[in-house]
Protein backbone atom coordinates (compact mmCIF):
# COMPACT_ATOMS: atom_id res chain seq x y z
CA UNK A 1 0.00 0.00 0.00
CA UNK A 2 3.03 2.22 -0.17
CA UNK A 3 3.28 5.04 -2.66
CA UNK A 4 7.06 4.49 -2.68
CA UNK A 5 7.32 0.76 -3.12
CA UNK A 6 4.07 0.26 -5.04
CA UNK A 7 5.05 2.09 -8.24
CA UNK A 8 8.56 0.61 -8.17
CA UNK A 9 7.20 -2.90 -7.77
CA UNK A 10 4.67 -2.38 -10.55
CA UNK A 11 7.45 -1.36 -12.96
CA UNK A 12 9.39 -4.59 -12.40
CA UNK A 13 6.52 -7.03 -11.88
CA UNK A 14 5.26 -8.19 -15.26
CA UNK A 15 1.49 -8.37 -15.59
CA UNK A 16 1.80 -12.00 -16.73
CA UNK A 17 3.56 -12.93 -13.48
CA UNK A 18 1.01 -11.05 -11.39
CA UNK A 19 -1.91 -12.68 -13.21
CA UNK A 20 -0.36 -16.15 -12.93
CA UNK A 21 0.27 -15.65 -9.21
CA UNK A 22 -3.29 -14.52 -8.63
CA UNK A 23 -4.62 -17.39 -10.75
CA UNK A 24 -3.24 -19.80 -8.15
CA UNK A 25 -3.76 -17.82 -4.96
CA UNK A 26 -7.18 -16.14 -5.04
CA UNK A 27 -9.20 -18.54 -7.20
CA UNK A 28 -10.32 -22.02 -6.18
CA UNK A 29 -9.93 -24.00 -8.31
CA UNK A 30 -6.98 -22.15 -9.85
CA UNK A 31 -7.60 -20.41 -13.15
CA UNK A 32 -6.62 -22.10 -16.37
CA UNK A 33 -3.80 -20.61 -18.41
CA UNK A 34 -6.36 -19.03 -20.76
CA UNK A 35 -8.24 -17.49 -17.85
CA UNK A 36 -5.00 -16.16 -16.36
CA UNK A 37 -4.28 -14.57 -19.75
CA UNK A 38 -7.68 -12.87 -19.54
CA UNK A 39 -6.72 -11.45 -16.14
CA UNK A 40 -3.42 -10.31 -17.63
CA UNK A 41 -5.39 -8.51 -20.34
CA UNK A 42 -7.28 -6.60 -17.67
CA UNK A 43 -4.00 -5.62 -16.00
CA UNK A 44 -2.52 -4.52 -19.32
CA UNK A 45 -5.53 -2.43 -20.36
CA UNK A 46 -4.46 1.21 -20.34
CA UNK A 47 -1.42 0.22 -18.26
CA UNK A 48 -3.66 -0.78 -15.35
CA UNK A 49 -0.86 -2.17 -13.22
CA UNK A 50 0.67 1.32 -13.04
CA UNK A 51 -2.12 2.42 -10.69
CA UNK A 52 -2.81 -0.79 -8.79
CA UNK A 53 -1.05 0.45 -5.65
CA UNK A 54 -3.49 3.36 -5.53
CA UNK A 55 -6.56 1.13 -5.63
CA UNK A 56 -5.65 -0.60 -2.38
CA UNK A 57 -5.92 2.65 -0.42
CA UNK A 58 -9.57 1.85 0.18
CA UNK A 59 -8.25 -0.24 3.09
CA UNK A 60 -7.02 2.93 4.80
CA UNK A 61 -10.36 4.64 4.15
CA UNK A 62 -12.25 1.61 5.43
CA UNK A 63 -10.19 1.54 8.63
CA UNK A 64 -10.72 5.27 9.17
CA UNK A 65 -14.50 5.07 8.75
CA UNK A 66 -15.17 1.48 9.80
CA UNK A 67 -17.19 2.19 12.94
CA UNK A 68 -19.48 4.69 11.21
CA UNK A 69 -19.91 2.41 8.20
CA UNK A 70 -20.73 -0.64 10.29
CA UNK A 71 -23.12 1.32 12.49
CA UNK A 72 -24.96 2.67 9.43
CA UNK A 73 -25.11 -0.82 7.96
CA UNK A 74 -26.65 -2.09 11.17
CA UNK A 75 -29.42 0.52 10.97
CA UNK A 76 -30.31 -0.05 7.30
CA UNK A 77 -33.96 -1.11 6.98
CA UNK A 78 -33.26 -3.61 4.21
CA UNK A 79 -32.50 -7.30 4.44
CA UNK A 80 -28.87 -8.29 4.11
CA UNK A 81 -27.33 -11.56 3.00
CA UNK A 82 -23.61 -12.20 3.40
CA UNK A 83 -21.89 -15.04 1.54
CA UNK A 84 -18.16 -15.65 2.00
CA UNK A 85 -15.60 -18.00 0.45
CA UNK A 86 -14.00 -20.22 3.09
CA UNK A 87 -10.77 -20.50 1.08
CA UNK A 88 -10.31 -16.70 0.98
CA UNK A 89 -6.89 -15.76 2.35
CA UNK A 90 -7.13 -12.12 1.21
CA UNK A 91 -10.21 -11.46 3.35
CA UNK A 92 -10.45 -14.54 5.57
CA UNK A 93 -13.69 -15.83 7.05
CA UNK A 94 -12.75 -14.04 10.28
CA UNK A 95 -13.64 -10.77 8.50
CA UNK A 96 -17.14 -12.02 7.70
CA UNK A 97 -17.49 -13.49 11.19
CA UNK A 98 -16.60 -10.10 12.68
CA UNK A 99 -19.16 -8.26 10.51
CA UNK A 100 -21.80 -10.87 11.30
CA UNK A 101 -21.23 -10.69 15.05
CA UNK A 102 -20.81 -6.92 15.19
CA UNK A 103 -23.60 -5.85 12.84
CA UNK A 104 -25.75 -8.50 11.25
CA UNK A 105 -26.40 -11.26 13.78
CA UNK A 106 -29.93 -11.62 15.09
CA UNK A 107 -30.50 -9.35 18.02
CA UNK A 108 -27.86 -6.80 17.07
CA UNK A 109 -29.53 -5.63 13.85
CA UNK A 110 -33.18 -4.99 14.61
CA UNK A 111 -33.80 -2.96 11.46
CA UNK A 112 -34.13 -5.91 9.06
CA UNK A 113 -33.33 -9.61 8.80
CA UNK A 114 -29.87 -10.81 7.86
CA UNK A 115 -28.36 -14.12 6.85
CA UNK A 116 -24.78 -15.34 6.63
CA UNK A 117 -23.28 -18.39 4.99
CA UNK A 118 -19.89 -19.57 3.83
CA UNK A 119 -19.11 -21.45 0.65
CA UNK A 120 -16.45 -24.05 1.58
CA UNK A 121 -14.70 -24.50 -1.78
CA UNK A 122 -14.76 -20.79 -2.72
CA UNK A 123 -11.95 -18.26 -2.56
CA UNK A 124 -11.75 -14.45 -2.78
CA UNK A 125 -13.63 -14.23 -6.07
CA UNK A 126 -16.39 -16.68 -5.19
CA UNK A 127 -18.67 -15.20 -7.86
CA UNK A 128 -16.07 -16.35 -10.41
CA UNK A 129 -14.95 -19.58 -8.72
CA UNK A 130 -18.42 -20.90 -8.06
CA UNK A 131 -20.78 -18.73 -10.08
CA UNK A 132 -23.58 -21.32 -10.19
CA UNK A 133 -23.46 -21.88 -6.43
CA UNK A 134 -23.48 -18.14 -5.76
CA UNK A 135 -26.36 -17.59 -8.20
CA UNK A 136 -28.37 -20.39 -6.58
CA UNK A 137 -27.72 -18.95 -3.13
CA UNK A 138 -28.77 -15.46 -4.25
CA UNK A 139 -31.96 -16.88 -5.78
CA UNK A 140 -32.77 -18.71 -2.51
CA UNK A 141 -32.15 -15.55 -0.48
CA UNK A 142 -34.34 -13.47 -2.78
CA UNK A 143 -37.08 -16.10 -2.62
CA UNK A 144 -36.95 -16.04 1.17
CA UNK A 145 -37.30 -12.25 1.11
CA UNK A 146 -40.32 -12.47 -1.21
CA UNK A 147 -41.98 -15.03 1.04
CA UNK A 148 -41.43 -12.79 4.07
CA UNK A 149 -42.92 -9.65 2.49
Amino acid sequence: RSNRTGPALERVLPSALLAEGMAHSVYSPPLTRAQAEDVRGVFDFEDGTAVMHETIHYLDERAEHEDAWLDAWGRMPVACSLLWGEMDEVAPVAVADFVWQRVLANGTRPAAPATYATLPPANHYLHVDHARDVAAWVRRELQLQLVNL
